[in-house]
């Protein structure tokens, strides 16, 4: 196995062999590894590993990336973590996810997915996206780093997140970013920035999909993949939002140990 890796991984190596595959976890955007320490923690027989996402954490980003190039040295670094991966998304990192997925399945083992949607199919719904894209950059250029992170959680998806008695410790965390390295990759790994996977969901092997009741947004995108696909587990979490992992890390752990190996 290659020692070196491109991206910056957090590793939880608590154990060193394992019958079960590494588990993988890909955040979401202005987070970084780090995130699923709580959730980690509950997997204390699983070699766990969570990527800094390019423009997050401790892994640059630069103009001349792209999302396919990020894709592929994702791709890259999970081979040298191990021949098959189980793997968990939130949000940014669940779009990833299921782009890995798609173009990787023999590397995907176990599929879960927090918060994101397979991608937008509506022209409309792209244009208006875009609107609101040039918006957030907008204000990634003009805000202190506190202050974006305080408008960026107001918004109805995440419910009453700045309510959580642990919010100002993830207010902390989010502010300490680079507003030049988000602002890249958020354009480079937004929502508009692949096509809809909506018409190969089904193929993806998602195991399960896991939103809050409170995610208005999400619980449609919930319900809609419920409609389309049946044989998908689906989890609307009730007085949770779109934030489940950190809103209530005991309930999220114990939802995944229904589908992973602990």
């Amino acid at each position: 196995m290659k020692s070196v890796r491109t991206y910056n991984w957090h590793v939880w190596p608590s154990v060193q062999k394992s019958a079960h595959p590494p588990l993988v976890f890909f955040h979401g955007f202005l987070g970084d590894g780090q995130d699923w320490a709580p959730i980690v923690a509950q997997f204390p027989n699983r070699q766990c590993w969570a990527v800094d996402l390019p423009g997050h954490g401790h892994t640059p980003i630069v103009a001349t990336d792209s999302f396919d190039g990020i894709l592929q040295t994702i791709l890259s670094d999970l081979a040298t973590i191990g021949p098959k991966v189980d793997v968990v998304g939130y949000s940014m990192g669940g779009r990833l996810a299921l782009q890995i997925a798609d173009v990787a399945p023999q590397q995907v083992g176990r599929l879960i997915i927090e918060s994101a949607s397979p991608g937008i199919d509506s022209p409309a719904e792209r244009r208006a996206r875009g609107l609101f894209d040039k918006l957030v950059i907008q204000k990634l250029q003009c805000l202190p780093p506190e202050q974006f992170v305080d408008w960026w959680c107001a918004f109805p998806m995440f419910g009453n997140l700045q309510d959580h008695p642990n919010y100002p410790t993830l207010r902390s965390n989010r502010a300490g970013f680079n507003a030049n390295q988000v602002e890249l990759a958020y354009q480079i790994l937004g929502a508009t920035a692949r096509p809809s996977l909506w018409p190969r969901i089904a193929q993806l092997g998602v195991t399960a999909y896991i939103t809050g009741q409170h995610d208005v947004k999400y619980k449609q995108i919930a319900q809609q993949l419920q409609a389309n696909c049946p044989q998908i587990p689906v989890h609307i979490l009730p007085k949770l939002a779109h934030n489940c992992h950190f809103e209530s890390p005991t309930e999220f752990g114990t939802l995944l140990s229904q589908y992973l190996p602990t």
